[in-house]
């Protein structure tokens, strides 16, 4: 197989050419959490309450503590982050639909014809899978195709839908067919 950009690349690779903006993460809520967390803990050992409240408390804080440092790890990793479409400054979010036709949706994508979208079969148990990854606003879309080999590797070229086409693509991920 050709050398492909995944979906991830390709993504990038829009950045770097201003389509796209990256944003990272804010370090408030993770921080909050993990204050929060260790305050209860705290508060469970030191005030005197009863030994139910206490151990819930304990148990609350000791879970928002662990979230807290969970989502504190991403804060430390240079690839995290969200793109943002710099047009509208909607957030992008990716999906991942499994489909049983390959060949129609190798079509859609090497065309650019999304209304034909409306076609392909959803079937969670394929080894075809649609990487999806549009804007909140449903102006900007971008679709690639996966095929299974031992993992999901790229079969196509990622192919990138703007307004209507988008919100085609949006309309295909809703729908739960």
């Amino acid at each position: 197989m050709q050398n492909i950009l995944d979906t991830r690349q390709f993504l990038a690779k829009l950045q770097s050419e201003g389509i796209l903006e990256k944003k990272r993460y804010s370090a408030l809520p993770p921080i909050f959490e993990l204050s929060a967390g260790i305050a209860l803990v705290a508060m469970a050992l030191i005030v005197p309450m009863p030994d139910t409240a206490s151990f819930s408390m304990l148990v609350a804080g000791g879970i928002l503590a662990i979230i807290g440092m969970a989502f504190a790890t991403r804060l430390f990793d240079k690839t995290s982050g969200y793109y943002l479409y710099s047009t509208t400054k909607s957030r992008l979010r990716t999906f991942n639909v499994y489909v049983s036709d390959k060949e129609l949706c190798r079509q859609i994508i090497e065309k650019n014809d999304f209304a034909r979208l409306a076609d392909v079969r959803k079937n969670n148990s394929s080894l075809s899978m649609l990487k999806v990854t549009v804007s909140d606003d449903s102006r900007f879309a971008v679709i690639q195709l996966y095929e299974y080999d031992m993992a999901f590797v790229p079969a196509t070229e990622c192919a990138v839908a703007c307004d209507k086409e988008a919100a085609q693509v949006r309309d295909f991920f809703n729908n739960p067919i």
